[in-house]
């Protein structure tokens, strides 16, 4: 649509506010990634989360299931960014759209904020409508919370120094750990979606984008820990060797324990491993994330593995349309 000499891609909203004339909104393309990183990168020091670096905002660019020119909008004032969003409409469960809000600090205040906030609403349609963002982002919280949205959940990333070798970890008895097997990833992802099949709001992701974000930013196959027991996989830890932004920091995408083989020590045993492993890459730390609210004792489970809570961030649902 246009707006006086701004052109937006996307289609109009009714709701959608005045966009001030030195304000441009368009979607952003595979060339702007090193502009959008680093946009993204000064919103992240600003918020103490949402690191990101170019080889993750690609893989996110080329999603097989992201459609950047309708699902994504850059706002730039003289040629240069100054906010970033997008909405993903993930798995099967089209119902539920996400959205990503990166405004920094300076723009909160003024039409960048809610103008974004109209383009989302409206690309996600009726659907509900979510977003996740870090508790020190008390605009977008106040934002919000003026349209009607409601707090649903929260969640943590933890983390770990890694300054001192993490104890040996104890496996049950029957339980071995090799690295990941080739042609063996489609059964990985089977055990993922049945260990996290009775989490919260569980949408079942389809195999190709599992793989696309798994197996394309950081992969390395050395890093994925699958413990067997009686002919089986017991339970798996999916590691990459750093964390976006954060070379330093390894990092735990997924721990996953298969019913029948919990209560026995073996989410402890797998995340001490792969604590050990990290830090014999040179990694200085380690991190994960992880429901605030998950039913299985996750959160106690890392913080006896001596992890604690670095950053906390909040998922706001909108009103039913």
């Amino acid at each position: 649509m246009k707006v006086g000499m701004r052109v937006i891609s996307a289609p109009s909203s009714t709701r959608m506010s005045s966009v001030p004339p030195e304000l441009t909104l368009r979607p952003p393309t595979l060339d702007d990634i090193s502009a959008v990183t680093a946009l993204l990168k000064r919103v992240a020091e600003a918020d103490g989360a949402g690191w990101i670096d170019e080889e993750a905002l690609r893989g996110w660019f080329t999603h097989p299931n992201f459609p950047i020119a309708e699902d994504a909008v850059l706002v730039e004032r003289a040629g240069e960014p100054v906010a970033y969003a997008d909405v993903y409409r993930g798995g099967d469960a089209r119902e539920k759209v996400w959205g990503d809000l990166r405004v920094p600090p300076e723009e909160r205040s003024g039409a960048v904020l809610p103008q974004l906030v109209d383009w989302m609403e409206e690309r996600a349609g009726p659907a509900r409508f979510r977003l996740e963002f870090s508790e020190h982002v008390g605009e977008v919280r106040a934002e919000l919370e003026r349209r009607g949205y409601t707090p649903v959940r929260y969640a943590f990333e933890m983390e770990r120094d890694l300054d001192a070798e993490p104890p040996v970890p104890h496996w049950p008895e029957g339980v071995s750990v090799r690295t990941l097997r080739a042609g063996e990833e489609r059964r990985i992802y089977e055990v993922d979606a049945e260990a996290f099949a009775d989490h919260w709001d569980f949408t079942e992701t389809p195999f190709d984008e599992w793989r696309h974000w798994h197996m394309e930013d950081h992969f390395d196959p050395t890093c994925w820990f699958i413990a067997e027991g009686v002919g089986e996989i017991a339970g798996i830890s999916i590691c990459r060797p750093e964390r976006e932004g954060r070379p330093e920091v390894g990092w735990v995408d997924t721990l996953a324990v298969r019913r029948p083989w919990r209560r026995r020590g073996l989410g402890l045993a797998l995340l001490l491993h792969s604590f050990r492993e990290l830090r014999a890459r040179g990694r200085e730390r380690v991190g994960l994330g992880v429901d605030g609210e998950n039913t299985t004792g996750a959160v106690r489970l890392y913080e006896r593995a001596g992890m604690h809570v670095a950053r906390r961030s909040d998922t706001y649902e909108r009103p039913s349309p």
